[in-house]
């Protein structure tokens, strides 16, 4: 996944922050958490989370973890801000992503319906054989994407 100390220190740190909403006294929802962070710490968070989820489960697991909903338009517009070539590759695949994806909805973690098209029967909807091919796409080239995320995120650290 992602080897370079600075990102991870930075999503570490980002996470050391959640916090507990003083109204309810229960803990900060996802975006809550987002909004609570500095811009460099949302950009590694939201980065990361994107990575991680899909190296660990594919762009499936991203959206059915409720992240694509919460802050996948967050995430097109660092990925257009990065400006790399792999970040247009990534910005693309997002794209291809969200167009199925239920963006009116905030994370509700695992379990929830985040998607536009429901699965029938246990029969996938069309589109996900798409989601299978965007993923698989991502994992021939995201080795080359984290350096230049890195860069980016360091970057702004200055």
């Amino acid at each position: 996944m992602n080897d370079a100390p600075g990102w991870q220190t930075l999503m570490d740190g980002a996470y050391d922050k959640w916090g507990i909403n003083k109204k309810t006294g229960k803990a900060w929802r996802y975006r809550q958490f987002l909004n609570n962070l500095d811009a460099v710490e949302r950009k590694a968070v939201v980065l990361g989370n994107f990575h991680y989820q899909t190296c660990n489960g594919g762009l499936q697991q991203w959206v059915d973890n409720g992240y694509a909903s919460d802050s996948g338009k967050v995430l097109l517009e660092i990925l257009d801000e990065t400006a790399t070539e792999n970040s247009r590759k990534v910005l693309g695949i997002v794209r291809s992503v969200l167009e199925n994806v239920d963006m009116s909805q905030s994370n509700q973690g695992f379990g929830a319906d985040y998607w536009l098209e429901p699965w029938v029967d246990d029969e996938p909807p069309s589109w996900m054989a798409k989601v299978d091919e965007l993923t698989d796409e991502y994992y021939e080239f995201y080795d080359r994407w984290v350096p230049e995320v890195e860069d980016f995120l360091m970057a702004l650290t200055v």
